[in-house]
């Protein structure tokens, strides 16, 4: 996995260079690799290696496969002085409009993006929460003007910021760095920024009050790993979506793991060995003997089983993080798409999950197979499985909090 998102540079040949070198160009092409890339690599994606397939005990997978954020930055955009009037035809801190010119600010922390309005109505509309997972992540901030046709032009950019100087100077002016040379040393432009940072923690008692875009009380970390009872044609490019509130959020498409053919290891065996380890609150070296005992199964084959789950064919081993307006009042609506069913539910949760049963969880932490019902009307009575749909996630509900637990 990545920090932060990779520094892409090229440079174009042929007939076409002299059209793909404009800005705009360049620029969109930038974001759509930069994209692309941090999808697939920068925290909180990452391309996870199982190496210790069958010798996992004792040893917290989801820790090494899901990294989870560390704290929450509540970071804000006051403003952005020095636009050299030559340059740039007009005067233009943080936000303002004229005839002619208004500018804006992207962020990028991660593979999260934040944007300014390029006209803004109140202070607060700068304001933005986002997830830390290191103090070396770097913050990408980019200045832009826009004029009245709406013609994106690169101002600047601050080159090298990170959380940790953030940390040590969270009321700052940051002298940004142009990519071409404007004739403007004598007024060099600054963004202002402040950031405050903020615990996650599972107690609701300590939540600080909201600010424009950054009232987010809640976050709910997903480790979304894999579902089972969907016919094995039908289990490459589904996806999950999850609903909290007003925000929705779809997954990524799964792909399809056919389980082992070892008659030794019935499926109905490992899916007792499953349901034995799930609802047990014996120690793992305890529970590992009673089951060996039971079965008769190797503690290889039941390790194998319990940390593989090779009945479960369908898989995604993606990370989630979905912010929570209203924790007291918080439902999770989940439900499954199929490839062969985009935008529509093939198999929903029956009842929503509730902070309530989230908080009554130890350590407010839910990990244990989700049953789906399909709805055959959604599908039009066509039936894509052959057991009972199961979800394999384990949800985990942390408060933005003032005080570290």
């Amino acid at each position: 996995t990545m920090l932060s998102p990779p520094q892409v540079q090229w440079n174009f040949t042929g007939g076409l260079a002299l059209g793909l070198q404009m800005d705009v160009v360049t620029r969109t092409l930038r974001k759509v690799v930069a994209d692309i890339l941090s999808d697939l690599l920068v925290v909180p994606n990452q391309i996870f290696v199982h190496w210790l397939e069958g010798h996992a005990i004792d040893i917290d997978m989801d820790i090494l496969e899901f990294p989870e954020p560390e704290i929450v930055m509540r970071l804000c955009v006051c403003g952005v002085e020095g636009l050299d009037l030559d340059s740039y035809a007009h005067s233009c801190g943080w936000g303002c409009y004229t005839a002619q010119l208004s500018s804006y600010v992207m962020l990028q922390l991660g593979a999260r993006n934040c944007q300014t309005p390029a006209i803004r109505s109140s202070e607060s509309e700068g304001w933005f929460d986002l997830l830390v997972y290191t103090g070396d992540q770097h913050v990408n901030v980019e200045v832009f003007s826009q004029d009245i046709t709406y013609q994106d032009v690169h101002l600047g950019i601050v080159e090298g910021l990170t959380v940790q100087n953030l940390v040590q100077q969270p009321e700052w002016k940051w002298p940004l760095s142009q990519r071409t040379d404007r004739g403007s040393e004598d007024k060099a432009m600054k963004v202002e920024l402040s950031a405050k940072f903020f615990h996650l923690s599972p107690t609701s008692e300590f939540v600080p009050t909201g600010k424009g875009n950054a009232d987010t009380q809640a976050f709910l970390f997903v480790h979304l790993r894999s579902c089972r009872g969907i016919k094995d044609d039908f289990c490459e490019g589904a996806r999950i979506r999850f609903k909290v509130g007003d925000e929705e959020v779809l997954g990524k498409s799964s792909y399809y793991h056919p389980m082992v053919d070892d008659t030794a290891i019935a499926t109905p065996t490992q899916k007792m060995v499953e349901h034995l380890w799930e609802t047990s609150d014996l120690p793992e070296k305890e529970m590992m003997k009673l089951i060996v005992e039971m079965t008769g199964l190797s503690p290889e084959e039941v390790s194998s089983i319990v940390h593989s789950r090779p009945t479960f064919t369908m898989r995604w081993g993606q990370f989630v993080a979905i912010g929570v307006k209203d924790v007291d009042g918080m439902s999770v609506q989940i439900s499954l798409e199929l490839k062969k069913m985009p935008g529509v539910g093939y198999a929903k949760l029956e009842e929503p999950i509730t902070a309530d049963r989230l908080m009554e969880a130890e350590d407010w932490v839910l990990d244990q197979p989700i049953a789906l019902k399909p709805d055959l009307m959604a599908s039009g009575n066509r039936i894509f499985h052959s057991d009972e749909i199961e979800l394999n996630a384990r949800f985990k509900l942390r408060c933005v909090s003032m005080h570290k637990r």
